[in-house]
């Protein structure tokens, strides 16, 4: 179990996602279940389809002001739930 948490925080301070550690205590605080999601399935896609849909340049802009900011996206499905609204935002406002 602990491992498994160490894995995590390694994951979002890791230079593919660079959470600061004060974004990444937020984060804790506001969804401590991210703790328990599978790096493979569910927070590495879901970092992936932020980065390539939203994009961004720069330190905190695009996808990682939005992890940031708002963290319950990592909660939400992929499939369900954020490609679908992410292709609304992008072709309909």
């Amino acid at each position: 179990q602990s491992q498994n948490l160490c894995q995590t925080f390694d994951f979002f301070e890791s230079k593919d996602v660079g959470l600061d550690s004060s974004s990444l205590s937020r984060m804790v605080r506001t969804v401590p279940t991210v703790l328990t999601y599978s790096i493979d399935r569910k927070l590495e896609p879901t970092i992936a389809f932020l980065k390539h849909e939203v994009g961004g340049s720069g330190e905190w802009t695009g996808w990682k002001r939005i992890v940031a900011r708002y963290p319950q996206c990592l909660t939400h499905s992929l499939e369900n739930v954020l490609r679908p609204n992410v292709s609304f935002l992008q072709n309909d406002v």
